[in-house]
């Protein structure tokens, strides 16, 4: 049975998918756009290959970028691109109902999917690793009309499926052949997923455009890629011979197969639609609180992060992976880059400069956004009287923290979180809900980062009596100094501090006017008011919000 024949009944399925490959097997994009019909299935189809560009793409890079874990990041990004572009769709046919008053949408809900690859294959280079691939299918059936009219996000989760394949290449493949066989292996769990999508007692049908009519293909020919039972696969793989005389140079026999059988893993359960995923996620901080335990019997600190893609990164649902930087390995990492000196970076890297801007953001403001920059504006100035002028400008990534219960404040509930996240998602922006109150706790979440703050914290930061009940003015400074050098220092993170207009008498205070022991004077940066100079707050913003409502309720009556 040949490819074709396979990709045509995939063509004639009901799935829709978008492919992120990274590395290898990049050639299943010319077997599936090759056959007629491609584009009933095929959305969106990208190749990863420079590091940079998957870093890009999933707005970090996992620990391993051939593993199972990099492939679910990159089939979770390809099923976000799969559900974009259809929802925008959607948005499009809504918007001409009013004239097509007979027509609905062309699908109300879709066979959404996103299929990530990444590989190791022989290579000239010294690798450690072995030649290895790994796929990931992220979706199912989405609701586009529901999602895309509801306002509140409170619509009702719907769910999918995340399924994982592997392989290991065999060493006597020559690179081209591996190559082939990952190919074969991306093809072959897309073929899974579209049988999986057909009720078990029909066949497919195709839509009637060949020039002979419809056409219908069994359910066999999705089986068409696995390894007859016969076949040798120690000695070649299925359908392909080894010339003995022409070593490493295969001559195709029939059809192309795999070599052997990929391990599929049982399918986990994953939330599809944006505003459920959102209240998911936010269920599962809220829940844990701090009453969260290690395995060591420690408090764990729990956080739900979605990146600039508006991709979740939550340790605590599976399948949702972890953020990009494993804390204990960032902590590593940081130590062997720089030993906390932040003006230091690898050979032949772009330096990335992060800040974690904790805050309640109700709402988010001009005032929070224009801290942001200048914050990026003096850390990008201070960077640049470091490095040599042939360096590459640093990279700013900025990462919003909400905390589910600040100091003195009662615990936010799951409606009002869920906007304030969505305030972020909108803006492309990385948003983090933690259960994470104390700055220790933030360190343990975010190791190497530095901690954009106002001056009313920094005083707070800075208060000997917050770390030590020893009235000893000099042994109370002595415990401070010690906790902010182990818990603080020795994570890497530091604090970048913003002015402040206060509500005193005081006026505008900057931490150029505060005392600051020696030997932590390095852990804190300074925005002088000359970058940053913004006298609103979000008390304001809200009593201004409920005056205007009120003002409105009144007018309506």
């Amino acid at each position: 049975m040949s490819i074709d024949l396979l990709v045509e009944a995939i063509h004639a399925s009901p799935i829709r998918l978008s492919l992120c490959i990274c590395g290898a097997g990049a050639g299943v994009i010319r077997r599936l756009t090759r056959v007629p019909e491609c584009s009933r299935t095929l959305i969106e189809a990208n190749v990863l290959y420079h590091r940079c560009s998957t870093q890009a793409a999933l707005d970090g890079l996992p620990r391993h970028i051939v593993s199972a874990d990099a492939a679910r990041r990159l089939a979770q990004h390809a099923f976000h691109k799969s559900r974009d572009i259809a929802f925008a769709e959607a948005r499009e046919q809504l918007q001409q109902l009013p004239q097509l008053t007979s027509t609905l949408p062309r699908l109300p809900q879709d066979l959404l999917f996103g299929v990530g690859a990444t590989s190791a294959i022989k290579t000239s280079r010294s690798r450690h690793s072995r030649d290895e691939a790994h796929v990931c299918i992220w979706g199912g059936a989405v609701n586009l009309l529901e999602d895309v009219s509801d306002q509140s996000g409170g619509s009702p989760a719907m769910l999918g499926e995340v399924r994982h394949y592997y392989m290991e290449m065999p060493d006597w493949l020559s690179r081209a052949e591996q190559d082939e066989q990952v190919e074969l292996m991306v093809l072959h769990a897309i073929a899974r997923i579209a049988e999986s999508c057909i009720p078990a007692d029909t066949e497919v049908v195709s839509k009637g455009t060949h020039t002979d009519g419809q056409r219908s293909y069994p359910r066999a020919v999705f089986q068409a890629l696995l390894p007859s039972a016969g076949e040798n696969t120690a000695a070649c793989g299925e359908g392909v011979s080894v010339s003995r005389s022409s070593p490493g140079l295969p001559i195709v026999t029939g059809s192309v197969r795999l070599c052997s059988m990929p391990s599929e893993s049982a399918p986990e359960s994953v939330c599809l639609n944006p505003s459920g995923e959102v209240r998911l996620a936010l269920q599962n901080v809220l829940s844990a609180g701090t009453s969260a335990t290690a395995p060591d019997g420690s408090v764990q600190d729990v956080c739900a992060l979605w990146n600039i893609h508006g991709e979740l990164r939550c340790s605590g649902i599976p399948p949702y992976p972890e953020d990009a930087r494993n804390v204990a390995a960032a902590v590593i990492d940081h130590q062997q880059e720089s030993g906390y000196d932040r003006s230091a970076v690898p050979a032949g890297s772009r330096k990335v400069i992060r800040l974690l801007y904790p805050g309640s953001f109700n709402p988010l403001h001009y005032g929070h956004t224009e801290l942001v920059l200048a914050a990026t504006r003096v850390l990008l100035q201070q960077e640049q009287q470091n490095v040599e002028q042939m360096a590459l400008p640093a990279l700013i990534e900025v990462t919003y923290e909400i905390a589910v219960k600040a100091v003195d404040k009662g615990v936010i509930e799951v409606d009002d979180l869920v906007q304030r996240v969505r305030q972020f998602l909108h803006r492309g922006e990385r948003v983090a809900v933690t259960t994470a109150t104390l700055f220790v706790a933030k360190a343990r979440l975010f190791p190497g980062h530095g901690f954009l703050i106002g001056i009313d914290t920094a005083v707070r930061v800075l208060d000997p009596k917050h770390y030590s009940r020893n009235e000893d003015a000099a042994e109370a400074e002595a415990a401070m100094v010690e906790a902010l050098t182990r818990d603080i220092a020795s994570r890497g993170c530091y604090f970048v501090v913003g002015g402040r207009k206060m509500s005193d008498a005081t006026g505008w205070q900057e931490l150029s006017l505060l005392r600051i022991p020696e030997s932590v004077r390095h852990l804190f940066v300074g925005i002088p008011a000359t970058e940053f100079r913004v006298d609103v707050s979000s008390t304001e913003l809200r009593a201004q919000r409920n005056r205007r409502g009120a003002e409105r309720r009144t007018l309506g009556n």
